[in-house]
This record gives structure tokens, C-alpha cells and sequence, in this order.
């Protein structure tokens, strides 16, 4: 088993669950916020 390919499948199912709990545009300011501190 690959840890890191486990870790990503655990990222991508809590962002899922948190996408289904919060409206879109929340999520996508927050995205936004991401991708500008890179």
C-alpha cells in the first residue's frame, strides 16, 4: 500500500464531506485564498 497515494484518497473524501456541508461560494472563496498564498 502507498502511503502517500492512501493520505491524498483520506484529503480528497474530507474535502468532499466539507463540500457537501458548506455552499459553493464559501468553498470557492477558500480555494482562492489557497491558490493566492502559494
Amino acid at each position: 500500500m502507498n502511503l502517500e497515494r492512501r493520505m491524498r484518497d483520506w484529503v480528497i473524501f474530507f474535502l468532499l464531506i466539507r463540500l457537501q456541508q458548506q455552499p459553493l461560494e464559501k468553498l470557492l472563496m477558500l480555494l482562492q485564498q489557497i491558490l493566492l498564498s502559494l
